[in-house]
């Protein structure tokens, strides 16, 4: 296939970390061995939907880009869940 080893690492410790977070060793380590886990199913899944050989190294990417991505917007949705949150009127409230 022809995929790097340093591509699967990254992409393992990415993925772990964006699942599992950044705490402890022991679940840093947990992280990696879920988030190899992870790259592989992914990889697995587009080989069973006959995606070309030489469009490996683009999945491997896209699925990199959305672990790295994956935090950033988790973090926006929340951010827009509180401001809708904050700007909703309350209930039970008096009426004029």
């Amino acid at each position: 296939m022809g995929t790097g080893m340093v591509t699967i690492a990254l992409a393992s410790l990415i993925i772990g970390e964006t699942l599992l977070g950044k705490r402890s060793i022991p679940r840093r380590i947990v992280g990696v061995i879920v988030g190899s886990c992870v790259y592989r199913f992914v990889i697995a899944i587009a080989l069973r939907l006959h995606v070309p050989a030489e469009a490996m190294k683009l999945v491997s990417a896209i699925i990199v880009a959305i672990a790295i991505a994956a935090p950033y917007l988790k973090e926006r949705i929340a951010l827009q869940r509180q401001k809708i949150a904050n700007s909703a009127p309350e209930k039970g409230g008096s009426q004029s």
